[in-house]
């Protein structure tokens, strides 16, 4: 096992960055979690993304950067959880461009008040 993903963790992956987009089916236990965090530290390692945004449902927000850290030890993350739709892009965007080094990884929730683009 290399980077605390089983064999196959890894080859999901790789499955995903070959083809630059995928959706993780895999039953809850399955390591859907890690296999994500491997792919956002990978396109970072690699420098094609400088940093990643995870949309989250709401239970889950406050989970992903304790999950992060224990992959990812010392990656620095944050979590928005505005109440109001379009809140949390804005709060986002604002933390990623303000003096201090922007966090790596944004965790934000989705809300239930959410207006699908027209």
């Amino acid at each position: 096992r290399k980077a605390g993903l089983f064999d196959f963790q890894n080859s999901a992956v790789g499955w995903a960055l070959a083809r630059k987009a995928g959706i993780l089916a895999y039953d809850t236990g399955m390591g859907k979690t890690p296999i994500t965090i491997a792919i956002i530290a990978t396109l970072m390692r690699d420098g094609k993304i400088p940093r990643g945004v995870l949309v989250l449902p709401p239970a889950l927000v406050e989970q992903w950067p304790k999950e992060i850290e224990k992959f990812l030890p010392g990656m620095k993350t944050q979590v928005i959880a505005a109440e109001i739709a379009g809140e949390n892009v804005r709060l986002a965007a604002s933390a990623c461009s303000g003096p201090s080094p922007p966090p790596r990884v944004t965790c934000s929730r989705y809300t239930k008040n959410a207006k699908p683009f027209s």
